[in-house]
């Protein structure tokens, strides 16, 4: 969950860096559009361990 507010836009600090580090080529706004996918795919995820939390300790019990 803490990587989702990373991705969403209550860390907007985020884009702001970004678009500081390519000084200005890319907008906040594309930054944010580019995030959505990865956003999505954190809340599919955490939909599936929401659904399924025993997938949480799957791996570790096949980790050897």
């Amino acid at each position: 969950m803490i990587l989702m507010e990373v991705v969403s836009f209550v860390g907007a600090c985020h884009l702001y860096v970004l678009q500081g580090i390519t000084q200005g080529e890319v907008s906040p706004g594309e930054v944010a559009k580019g995030s959505i996918p990865y956003f999505l795919l954190l809340g599919v995820a955490l939909v599936l361990v929401v659904i399924f939390p025993q997938l949480t300790t799957w791996l570790p019990a096949h980790m050897h």
